[in-house]
């Protein structure tokens, strides 16, 4: 409701300030989140079907995702299926039956597969950042270029009380304001202090209800010094607002 409401503030705004005037960086992160995800905002869940590809082959892929900062990964090849679980803070990795804890840097992660489900879900929100770095080309696209800080609310409780805040940017066509790419240095599993590039390619856009999904998702990771690898997700079919259980999110009982 949040983020609904604020959207139609938005629109009321450019109507009375008309479009001669600058849009400002929030302003127009909420323009790209709305186009994103229309005016019902942000789902309560969802059910994606579909399939993975790297260098150990093709996977069956579904993913569980409940609301911005909860989804379950399972992973399908032959009989064998890995789970990756994680739950606004925490996470939980490994098969279905003997899944293991994530050091706690590497369980903040969000649903980043889907881009309105990325820190540009957090529109309105105090500890957010935005900044405008730029009209720019990609893939001979133009592309309206943010860098987007999501502050940590509570470094007390991290290692050392160092905050892991949350930084993005995304890159939206300038006439669809889909976004077409979101980029960060992601910390590696094992050390917070190893950060890697990690950027994922969206295209082949379908509308799902009212919302835009990208149905087919590219991640590379890494770069030619240090070493790069490349992940190609392909969706076959979305289903919103399933009434996913909150057990779904935690590992099972052993």
């Amino acid at each position: 409701m949040r983020h609904h409401a604020f959207s139609l503030l938005l629109i009321v705004s450019f109507a009375r300030i008309g479009a001669a005037q600058t849009v400002t960086a929030d302003s127009l992160l909420a323009q790209i989140l709305t186009t994103h995800v229309g005016i019902a905002g942000l789902p309560a869940d969802l059910i994606i079907q579909g399939q993975v590809t790297d260098g150990a082959g093709t996977r069956a892929l579904r993913m569980l995702v409940k609301g911005t900062n909860k989804v379950r990964y399972e992973q399908t090849q032959a009989t064998h299926t890995t789970v990756s679980i994680y739950n606004a803070g925490s996470a939980w990795i490994g098969t279905d039956g003997t899944p293991r804890p994530v050091m706690p840097h590497a369980a903040l992660r969000r649903p980043m597969e889907l881009p309105f489900l990325d820190v540009i879900a957090e529109v309105g929100n105090p500890l957010l950042t935005v900044t405008y770095v730029g009209a720019e080309t990609l893939a001979g696209r133009g592309v309206n270029h943010l860098a987007l800080r999501l502050t940590d609310p509570t470094p007390e409780r991290r290692f050392l009380h160092r905050a892991l805040n949350e930084d993005v940017e995304i890159f939206a066509d300038a006439t669809t304001q889909l976004i077409l790419r979101s980029q960060r240095m992601q910390a590696a599993a094992n050390d917070m202090d190893f950060r890697v590039p990690w950027i994922l390619d969206f295209s082949d856009y379908r509308e799902v209800g009212s919302l835009k999904i990208p149905f087919r998702i590219v991640n590379t990771v890494g770069n030619a010094s240090s070493g790069m690898s490349q992940v190609t997700i392909v969706i076959q079919s979305v289903a919103v607002n399933q009434g996913l259980d909150e057990s779904l999110f935690q590992p099972p009982v052993r």
